[in-house]
This record gives C-alpha cells, sequence and structure tokens, in this order.
C-alpha cells in the first residue's frame, strides 16, 4: 500500500477475494425500510447474487442488469417473499385473507415491476472512521472503471454509523464520488442541515472512460477537499457557513456532523434510473443495457489517517 509517511494506513480492501467481515449487501428496492426507490425514485432492485456483485482477478464488480425470464421471476418472488414476511412480522397470522390483503397491498405496483438488478455494498457495522485527536484528517479513495450508459448512477460515498442529530440530512452525508450516464463529470458533495437538505458541491467536467481512475476525499473538521487522479478539484470549509457544518439537533457544534466522533461508513453501489440521472425511460435504460455490460469495477478502497 505505496503511500506518503506521514499518513498512517487504518483499513483497506484490496479485493483479491470477497471478505464478509468488511463488507454487506443491500438488499431490495428500499420499499422494506420506507424509502421505496432508495429516496430518489430509482429503479434498481440491489441483490447479492454474482450475476450484480462478484471478485474477478483482484477486482469488485458491481454490474447493473436487466433481467427477464426466469431470473426475473426469481428476484420478483425475493420481494413477494419479503412483503410476506413483513406482514407476519406486523402481525397478520399465516393463512388468513388478512395477511393476503397485505402482502398485496406490499407488492401490488411493486414486485411485478422490477426490471432492473445491481448491487448495494457497505461496511455499516463493520467499519467507520471520523477525525479524531490521533488523526485529524482522514483520507478515503478508491480505484474505479466506470462503464457509460443511460441511467447509470454509480456512487462512492459515507453515511453516518449513528443518526445522532437526527434523519437524514441532519447526521450528514459524504459523497466522495457520483456520475451518471455518458461519466463525464465528477461530483463531490455533502449534505447537512435541519429538516431541510443544506448541500454543498464541487464538479469536474473530465471523461471518465475508459480506464481506472482514484477518487478521494481528504476530510478534516474544518474542511473537505476532493480529488480525481491525485489532482485537487474542489474544497468545501466549513466556515463559509456562520454555523459551520452545523446540523440541527447538535446543540450548535460547528463542526457537526462532520467532527470528530461522528463516525461513517463507506457504501459502493451503482444505481439505475431516478432523479440525479434525469429519470430516463425504462425503454432506454434497457436500450444501453443491451449494448454491452454495465459495470462499476473497484480494484481498491483504502483509508489513512495524518
Amino acid at each position: 500500500m505505496a503511500v506518503k509517511s506521514d499518513w498512517t494506513p487504518l483499513w483497506a480492501d484490496e479485493f483479491d477475494s470477497w471478505d464478509g467481515e468488511r463488507w454487506q449487501h443491500h438488499w431490495g428496492d428500499g420499499c422494506q425500510i420506507g424509502l421505496c426507490g432508495w429516496g430518489n425514485q430509482e429503479l434498481e432492485f440491489y441483490t447479492n447474487n454474482p450475476n450484480n456483485s462478484r471478485i474477478v482477478d483482484g477486482n469488485l464488480v458491481i454490474e447493473a442488469k436487466e433481467v427477464a425470464g426466469t431470473e426475473q421471476a426469481a428476484v420478483q418472488q425475493e420481494c413477494w417473499d419479503e412483503c410476506g414476511r413483513r406482514c407476519v412480522t406486523e402481525g397478520y397470522i399465516d393463512g388468513t385473507p388478512e395477511l393476503h390483503t397485505c402482502v398485496l397491498s406490499c407488492g401490488n405496483g411493486r414486485c411485478p415491476e422490477i426490471r432492473f438488478t445491481s448491487a448495494r455494498i457497505s461496511t455499516v457495522n463493520k467499519f467507520s472512521i471520523s477525525p479524531s485527536a490521533k488523526f485529524s484528517t482522514i483520507r478515503v479513495e478508491a480505484r474505479i472503471q466506470l462503464t457509460p450508459g443511460t441511467g447509470l448512477w454509480p456512487a462512492f460515498w459515507m453515511l453516518p454509523q449513528d443518526s445522532k442529530y437526527g434523519i437524514w440530512p441532519s447526521s450528514g452525508e459524504i459523497d466522495i464520488m457520483e456520475s451518471h450516464t455518458a461519466m463525464l463529470a465528477v461530483n463531490g458533495t455533502i449534505h447537512y442541515g435541519g429538516s431541510g437538505d443544506q448541500w454543498r458541491h464541487t464538479t469536474v467536467a473530465r471523461s471518465l472512460s475508459p480506464g481506472f481512475h482514484v477518487f478521494r476525499v481528504d476530510w478534516s473538521e474544518k474542511e473537505m477537499r476532493w480529488y480525481l487522479d491525485h489532482m485537487l478539484y474542489g474544497t468545501v470549509a466549513n466556515t463559509g457557513n456562520n454555523k459551520g457544518w452545523y446540523s440541527a439537533g447538535s446543540s450548535g457544534s460547528p463542526t457537526a456532523p462532520f467532527g470528530a466522533g461522528d463516525n461513517f461508513y463507506l457504501l459502493l453501489n451503482m444505481a439505475v434510473g431516478g432523479a440525479y440521472p434525469g429519470f430516463p425511460s425504462s425503454d432506454s435504460i434497457a436500450q444501453s443495457m443491451a449494448e454491452g455490460p454495465k459495470q462499476m469495477v473497484v480494484d481498491y478502497v483504502r483509508v489513512f489517517g495524518r
């Protein structure tokens, strides 16, 4: 892990094999946690199927796909089965008309409409980090190759391990890399605030295809710095707001929700459709997918402190 000597390696995955001690898969379309379309009207259904995520030649491959036939039927059945489990958990009795009605209410308009699958993995409850007295700056980076395609929305990002300042966006979000469709630009963004999203972002216009690129954020209590291929392209300082990063519910702490002890975990995913790519039609997405595999290939993820 070659790095300047003043940076201390804290965590890494080189993806020589799948490591369930480091990562876990997320599943579904978000409805199972009350966030249908993952809050952005996305169209994908996340799975842990090797068709959507796998290790190949030392890389993590996340692939978004259109499903059909038996593969589509299997994913749709997973959706219906989850509805059944949820209804039983809510107190409906197996075999009763009431349970049947609950399942139909849960799945109609969702389960039969599943057309695209993908993968989303994270280190939630496994690894999280924040600036500290020992390491005042945290560096998080990944080397990733992206495939252009209509409606694709790859992301390398971070969410709070504990939402101690309240629901999103109060407890924060750090987007290290987001791009979409033709992959002609990179966005780095932070989200914070009270009941409304107070977001600040920076963008660099550059074609990301073909080939690998290194996406990085350097995070301190006072500043976020975004890099593409080791070149700084954006800086956001908390002094730009007279309350700093301040999120409602934080008792006025100017570093919240990105301060010492505000631990965030890592995520990698490839979303399909929704707001960020401009709500492309399902048919246009499917046509693009038919042209060839749509993948997010990750060589490594590394975390350092200084």
